[in-house]
């Protein structure tokens, strides 16, 4: 190999290591920069705490509250600042998120202000006070400080923010649960800079604080409002039905119009019933408290009594009465809601004879019956 073939050949390698030195250099410089302030871990937020049920809600109360706080960690004789922005939020005069899917309530979001860790000094340049509401088309710095201590090293400061719910239309507010659906953003924007550098965004700087919320503390229960209710009931009835011959009692599972003969029409009440009042009745047989059946069991072994609701075709189902705040699983006779106040809810029913399952016509015995069930009231 030539003289100068040599000297292009380490030209060229020294050009290759120069190339690679630098790239190198790029890559720290960077890292540098990204680890200056960093998140510390995913916002934390406390459970809710919410009002009970069964109590009046107003315009404008709040129904829960609940905190949340995130943690950054920074470089020494640094900069930090969080600015809050929220967007795409239709004006109103609760400073809310609104919920469609939750009629009546909307999400507050509240700057709550900020904790350094430890025995860092912070010098503070700028800070909003707590309180401020982000949740209304928001574009603000909320805090701006810096450390300048020479021997503070790495430093941890944390930010709060408050949510409530509240109640925006209390004609449409219901209770149950809260769905946080909405095109709305609100976030707070964490970021840093030394010396006369451009703030540059913290790495996990960027908070959705809506969306936080939802992922961290699911959907809770609303309280629910009163119920409205009935003032009384007439509940207590004695039917009095008229005789038949056993070959004009309706056979297990015929139609309703088979045992018209000898049907007894009455009617059981709600009295001065609010408006709004829903009642589902649950009949449960005296004779058989437990099973899920169509008829009552009576005194005679071989007839007994179903009952119909109105013009319904098909008979009213018995079984195990409400306990407590369970109901059961078979479905209820429902009335209402009531249109005005203190109404009176007639509810009409319509009992008859019917041969028990496997009873024929010809097997029916002559003699007399009586049947009794007990029906209970839900308001709902």
């Amino acid at each position: 190999m030539r003289l100068e073939d040599i000297i292009t050949t380490l030209i060229g390698i020294r050009k290759i290591l120069f190339v690679f030195l630098f790239s190198s250099m790029i890559g720290t410089t960077s890292h540098a920069q990204t680890s200056a302030c960093r998140k510390l871990d995913n916002i934390s937020i406390k459970g809710w705490t919410m009002q009970p049920s069964g109590i009046e809600f107003q315009d404008g109360q709040i129904i829960g509250t609940t905190q949340g706080w995130i943690m950054y960690s920074l470089s020494r004789r640094s900069t930090v600042q969080v600015d809050g922005k929220s967007w795409n939020i239709p004006s109103n005069k609760y400073g809310v998120v609104n919920l469609p899917k939750t009629p009546g309530v909307g999400i507050r979001i509240k700057w709550a202000g900020y904790w350094v860790h430890a025995d860092y000094k912070l010098e503070i340049l700028n800070l909003r006070p707590n309180g401020d509401v982000l949740s209304q088309n928001f574009n603000r710095n909320l805090i701006k400080g810096r450390s300048n201590a020479e021997s503070q090293g790495e430093w941890v400061i944390s930010f709060y923010y408050d949510y409530e719910i509240v109640v925006t239309d209390s004609k449409k507010y219901k209770g149950g649960p809260l769905i946080i659906e909405s095109d709305a953003n609100v976030f707070a924007n964490t970021s840093h800079s030394i010396g006369s550098n451009s703030p540059a965004l913290c790495n996990g700087g960027a908070l959705d604080l809506l969306g936080a919320l939802r992922d961290k503390t699911g959907e809770p229960e609303l309280p629910k409002p009163p119920v409205p209710t009935c003032a009384a009931a007439d509940l207590d009835h004695v039917a009095k039905m008229k005789p038949v011959t056993s070959s004009q009692i309706a056979a297990h599972g015929s139609d309703r119009g088979s045992g018209a003969l000898g049907e007894y029409n009455f009617i059981l009440a709600g009295r001065k019933c609010q408006q709004g009042t829903t009642i589902k009745a649950y009949f449960t047989d005296n004779k058989d408290y437990s099973s899920n059946k169509t008829y009552l069991k009576s005194s005679h072994p071989d007839i007994g009594v179903r009952i119909y609701h109105r013009q319904n075709q098909i008979p009213i189902e018995f079984g195990p009465a409400p306990l407590g705040s369970t109901l059961p699983s078979r479905a209820a006779i429902i009335e209402g809601p009531s249109m005005s106040e203190a109404t009176d809810m007639l509810i009409p029913f319509t009992a008859q004879y019917v041969r028990i399952p496997t009873v024929s016509a010809g097997n029916v015995r002559p003699g007399e019956m009586k049947a009794a069930a007990t029906v209970t009231f839900i308001y709902d």
